[in-house]
C-alpha cells in the first residue's frame, strides 16, 4: 500500500472460472462460470435452453408442426377433452398414418364426421347409404324387418331354391294375359272358395270348377299346340283326324267304328269291326334268310324264310300266339343231307316229305291256330327248277 495520493494494489484469489470459495469476476467478454446460482429474481428470463432439465425439442409447440413418439393421454372430466379447429371449411382434422405410409383422414363436415376411407369395425365394413345396394356384398339379416325363406312361410321374403323354384301359398295380382308383352300381367284365377285374384295350384275338381266345367262336359278349343310329349291319364277324344305335321294329306281319319289310314289323300287301309281292308296296294311281309344246321323259324320275325342246307338240319318253330291264325313259307335248298322237323308238325298224308336232293329247291307252307301247339305242313312245290 502506498501513501496518500498514490495507488495501492490488493491481491486476491478472484477468477472467472467455476472455482469454489473464490471471488467471481467477468472475463474480457463479460462472462463468468459458476455452479448453482441461487437468487430471488423478478421479471422473466429472455431465452432458457431447458425447462426442468428438458430440452425445448421435447415439448409440443402450437406455432409449428410437431411429432409425438409416445402415447398422448388426455384426462379430464370437464368440457371437451380434445378440440381441433381450422379456418377453412374442409380441413382434415385428424390424420392417422402407418409406417407403410398409408394414411386415413377424418374431418368435421358440419354436423357429421367425414371419413376419407370406408370405416371398419375390426375387418368388417361399416355399411352406410354410400356403399350399400346392388353389388355391395351386404348380407343383411332382414329386409325391411323380414327374414328370407325358401318355403311358403308367412311374413317372409321369398327366395328361389337351388332349382330356381319359387314357393308361395298364393300369387295375387291384377290384369289378364295378353299377346302383347307390354300389357301382360298376372292372370285372374277363380278359386273354389270364391272369385278373387289369387293364383293357385289346382287339382282336377278345382280346375273344372274354375273353368265352369262338369265332368261330363267336352270343351272345344280353336287350336292347341303342344311342344313335347302329351301324357294322358284319361281318354282323349278326337272329332275327326290326326295329321302328320307338314304333310296334310297323310293322316288317321276316325268315323263310327272305323279308322282309315290315308296317305297321299288316298285311303290305303281301313280298320273296322269287320276286319282290316287294304284298299290301295298290298300287304308285304318280312323275309329272313336262315343259316346253320339248327335254324329257327320265328313268325314274329317274318312271313317267309329260306335256307341252303350245309348238313343234317333240325328245325325249330316259334313266335306263334294262341287264338290267331299264323303261318309262314319256307324255301329249302338241299345238299343231300337229312331234315328233322318239329314233332308238333302234322303233314299231309301223315308222313313228312323227303328232304330235297342236292341242289334241289322245295317250297313248304306251315300254319297254326293254337299258338304252335300243332303246326300243319305241306310240301307245296317239289324240286322247283
Amino acid at each position: 500500500m502506498n501513501s496518500e495520493g498514490g495507488t495501492f494494489t490488493v491481491t486476491s484469489n478472484a477468477t472467472n472460472a467455476n472455482t469454489g470459495s473464490t471471488i467471481v469476476f467477468r472475463d474480457a467478454s463479460g462472462n463468468f462460470s459458476a455452479g448453482t446460482i441461487t437468487a430471488n429474481l423478478t421479471g422473466t428470463a429472455s431465452n432458457a435452453n431447458t425447462l426442468d432439465s428438458l430440452d425445448s425439442t421435447q415439448f409440443l409447440r402450437s406455432d409449428t408442426a410437431a411429432t409425438i413418439t409416445a402415447p398422448l393421454t388426455i384426462d379430464t372430466n370437464t368440457g371437451s377433452m380434445l378440440r381441433l379447429s381450422a379456418t377453412n371449411s374442409t380441413p382434415w382434422a385428424i390424420e392417422l398414418d402407418r409406417d407403410d405410409a398409408t394414411a386415413s383422414k377424418v374431418y368435421n363436415g358440419g354436423g357429421y364426421w367425414q371419413f376419407e376411407h370406408t370405416p371398419r369395425v375390426g375387418s368388417s365394413i361399416i355399411w352406410h347409404a354410400g356403399n350399400d345396394g346392388a353389388g355391395s356384398g351386404l348380407d343383411a339379416d332382414t329386409v325391411d324387418g323380414y327374414q328370407t325363406s325358401l318355403t311358403q312361410s308367412s311374413n317372409t321374403v321369398a327366395v328361389r331354391d337351388g332349382s330356381g323354384y319359387l314357393f308361395a301359398q298364393y300369387f295375387n295380382g291384377n290384369g289378364t294375359f295378353s299377346t302383347s308383352g307390354s300389357s301382360s300381367g298376372m292372370v285372374n284365377f277363380t278359386g273354389t272358395n270364391g272369385s278373387d285374384t289369387y293364383g293357385r295350384s289346382y287339382n282336377g275338381t278345382a280346375a273344372r270348377a274354375a273353368m265352369g266345367l262338369a265332368t261330363t262336359d267336352s270343351p272345344s278349343f280353336a287350336g292347341l299346340n303342344i311342344n313335347g310329349n302329351l301324357n294322358a291319364v284319361d281318354n282323349i277324344y278326337l272329332a275327326s283326324n290326326i295329321y302328320h305335321e307338314g304333310d296334310t294329306d297323310t293322316y288317321f281319319n276316325f268315323g263310327t267304328n272305323t279308322i282309315n289310314l290315308v296317305t297321299g289323300n288316298s285311303t290305303s287301309a281301313t280298320f273296322n269291326s269287320s276286319g282290316i281292308f287294304v284298299n290301295d296296294g298290298s300287304v308285304a311281309e318280312d323275309y329272313d334268310a336262315l343259316s346253320g344246321t339248327t335254324p329257327t323259324c320265328n313268325v314274329d320275325n317274318g312271313g317267309m324264310f329260306s335256307l341252303t342246307m350245309t348238313g343234317n338240319t333240325t328245325f325249330t318253330f316259334s313266335g306263334a300266339s294262341s287264338g290267331y291264325v299264323q303261318g309262314f313259307i319256307l324255301q329249302l335248298v338241299g345238299n343231300g343231307s337229312t331234315v328233322t322237323w318239329p314233332a308238333s308238325v302234322d303233314w299231309a298224308g301223315g308222313t313228312a316229305p323227303d328232304a330235297p336232293a342236292s341242289g334241289e329247291t322245295d317250297i313248304y307252307v306251315f300254319i297254326t291256330r293254337d299258338g304252335g301247339t300243332t303246326w300243319y305242313g305241306v310240301l307245296s312245290v317239289d324240286a322247283a327248277a
